[in-house]
């Protein structure tokens, strides 16, 4: 009560309780979450992007795709080349058609496909190349589609290592405030039971 000796303090300690609890460790688990919700929605919008702006299989820019294809006179350049010149069906078809079939009656280069697939080697899909397009001979000469590619990915690998740098020591000052708070509740509680030790209202407070 507020006529007790330890009001104060008890006070002090409830407040104290509520803005390291109610307030910065609360905020901080807050935001943690809303930075991942927030590297999940980028990783899918970013997915997104690369499905609608590059070849499945190949991996090609949509434009250098529908410029050949218009040079063809081939309409819906980069739906065709998806669809008809490199289905990803046919190659997933042809995926399972390895694994169903017996090791025995496998062909040379079945047999080599079958070992670059057991080990996520995919030197055997047409990375960065399609016969639409190398058949052109507008497009020969050109920067590499593998440099850019590589670029890109240095790049994206540098922020993710970046945000993983950050994130780290964001979790190591988190530690660090959750020792110091316990150490001050300690404390608190220490000179609590010394004082309701000490005071003769001590089995009243």
């Amino acid at each position: 009560m507020p006529g007790d000796a330890l009001w104060y303090q008890l006070m002090a300690y409830d407040i104290s309780y509520f803005v390291v609890f109610g307030i910065m460790i609360l905020n901080t688990i807050v935001a943690l979450i809303v930075d991942s919700f927030g590297q999940q929605r980028m990783e899918s919008e970013t997915r997104e992007a690369m499905l609608e702006n590059q070849t499945f299989i190949s991996g090609i820019d949509r434009k250098v795709i529908e410029a050949v294809a218009a040079a063809q006179g081939i309409s819906d350049g980069f739906e065709y080349h998806e669809e008809h010149r490199q289905p990803k069906w046919n190659y997933m078809a042809f995926i399972f058609h390895l694994q169903e079939k017996s090791s025995t009656d496998f062909t040379g280069p079945e047999q080599m496909i079958k070992q670059l697939v057991e080990v996520n080697d995919p030197k055997w899909l047409p990375l960065h190349r399609s016969k639409m397009v190398e058949t052109d001979a507008s497009h020969q000469g050109k920067e590499d589609i593998l440099d850019r590619i590589d670029r890109t990915t240095r790049t994206v690998s540098l922020k993710v290592d970046t945000a993983i740098v950050q994130r780290r020591k964001l979790m190591e000052k988190l530690n660090s405030l959750s020792r110091n708070f316990k150490e001050r509740i300690e404390l608190v509680q220490m000179q609590i039971a010394s004082m309701t030790s000490s005071s003769p209202w001590g089995a009243q407070v």
